[in-house]
């Protein structure tokens, strides 16, 4: 995660557990919550990947993706 903050340090970041993210449906998307609490692990964090980019908008990678630049001019672009 630490080229992401380099590359990007103007950024928010937010690291999700597994109680992080029931919570995320329990909170937020309560229609899912159930759903949610019945999957395992895996399909839970699936999940929430869209959850968080519907809810908070921004960027997802996973702890083992690197970033190799800055990503602010691609989020500017129209």
């Amino acid at each position: 995660m630490q080229s992401w903050r380099v590359h990007n340090p103007t950024w928010s970041y937010m690291f999700w557990d597994d109680v992080d993210n029931l919570n995320l449906f329990e909170i937020h998307y309560p229609k899912y919550a159930s759903v949610a609490r019945q999957v395992g692990k895996i399909h839970l964090a699936d999940m929430t990947r869209y959850a968080l980019l519907h809810h908070y908008g921004g960027v997802y990678a996973d702890g083992d993706f690197e970033s190799l630049k800055p990503f602010d001019d691609l989020m500017h672009m129209d």
